[in-house]
């Protein structure tokens, strides 16, 4: 069972309400990238569900990766500010010289907090009922609707 937290509930109904209205900015298979004629937030991003509950929250898409800062982002709120901090001192992933933060860790620290929510941010740890469908799914617009579904379940459940 999943709990989230008050904030997390709020950003997953606008991260359901963001990927069925822009389904073409939703993609499961990569956390944030920057393509052509993808438009999110203002700029050319596709990211799964956990990239847009980190773009939701006001962080810009990591530069140096799809997965990860190396860096902290331009132009964040305190609040934001000290959980980047926080999730990088306790960082397992380090880069060469500095730790990162993946967008998992964060967008998990900005939800609940759960050790993991590998059942939300992996397909293959979805439940069947979401998981089959997705993978039968033959359009951008219905991956985005099952997501969505698989979205209120949690929201709904726990689970």
């Amino acid at each position: 069972m999943i709990t989230l937290t008050p904030r997390g509930r709020k950003l997953l109904e606008r991260v359901a309400k963001v990927i069925v209205k822009k389904p073409n900015a939703f993609n499961m298979t990569d956390w944030i990238v920057t393509a052509k004629n993808t438009p999110h937030h203002g700029c050319n991003t596709v990211a799964c569900i956990a990239g847009h509950v980190v773009l939701q929250a006001g962080f810009a898409g990591p530069a140096e990766a799809s997965d990860s800062w190396l860096h902290m982002p331009r132009g964040l709120t305190s609040a934001m500010k000290s959980l980047y901090q926080r999730l990088r001192s306790k960082s397992m992933y380090t880069g060469r010289y500095y730790a990162r933060v993946t967008v998992a860790a964060l967008a998990t620290e900005l939800l609940t907090e759960e050790f993991s929510l590998d059942t939300l941010f992996y397909v293959n740890e979805w439940p069947f009922a979401f998981r089959k469908p997705y993978y039968s799914s033959t359009s951008v617009e219905e991956q985005a609707e099952i997501a969505a579904k698989r979205i209120h379940h949690l929201l709904k459940t726990g689970e």
